[in-house]
């Protein structure tokens, strides 16, 4: 059976609440470390003399639901024994200019530099890796210029044709009712087609879902 763009779209998304799980699981072993937690990855420990020794001070970073994501999309694809493949930090299609702190583009022609994603997932064909999605990932709700300059990027035609998938994918340390709104503020007028899912470490829970309908 030929998968469609909405097939994928399933699959990667299952695949995304196995690393919200993972990366769960890793969070509190990370507190805990006598805790039963099923993970072999674990949060480092930022030095902070203003903290007792005694007192977790767990680092926080998109490191670790990257590798999350990449260990559960190996067992997925392993169970399902599917002919998918992953890359990281692949080089954008599209030069783009960053300088500009509040209005990161697509560059000039002749300006700019390449950027790249932090993760991309492709499908062999017959003699070529077709390209799946493109995925970002993000964590500690950053300023509007971090959501923005990965956004240019992820919405661009230019990078994938309509049947590549987009996903923004971010954790928090915590979160509280004002979260989703801010977050969702600063992705305001930014965010058309990708997929965007946020998910607090403390509370276990998804703090904010964005994502697109298909029709295919």
């Amino acid at each position: 059976m030929v998968e469609t763009t909405k097939d994928n779209k399933e699959i990667i998304l299952d695949i995304i609440s196995e690393a919200f799980k993972h990366v769960k699981n890793a969070y509190d072993l990370s507190n805990e470390p006598n805790s039963s937690k099923d993970s072999r990855l674990i949060f480092p420990k930022k030095r902070d003399e203003s903290i007792r020794v005694s007192e977790p001070n767990i680092r926080v970073s998109e490191q670790e639901l990257r590798f999350a994501f990449v260990e559960e999309f190996l067992k997925y694809v392993k169970k399902k024994k599917k002919d998918w493949y992953y890359a990281v930090e692949v080089p954008t299609k599209i030069k783009y200019d960053f300088s500009d702190k509040k209005n990161p583009k697509v560059a000039e022609e002749g300006k700019g530099k390449s950027a790249s994603f932090d993760l991309a997932i492709y499908a062999k064909g017959d003699n070529n890796f077709n390209l799946i999605a493109l995925l970002e990932f993000k964590a500690g709700n950053p300023k509007k210029f971090d959501y923005h300059k990965d956004l240019v990027k992820l919405e661009n035609e230019k990078e994938g044709d309509n049947e590549v998938l987009r996903f923004f994918i971010e954790i928090v340390k915590n979160a509280d009712e004002r979260t989703p709104k801010n977050i969702e503020s600063k992705l305001k007028d930014k965010r058309q087609q990708t997929n965007f899912i946020c998910y607090s470490l403390t509370e276990g829970e998804k703090v904010l879902e964005l994502t697109q309908s298909e029709n295919k």
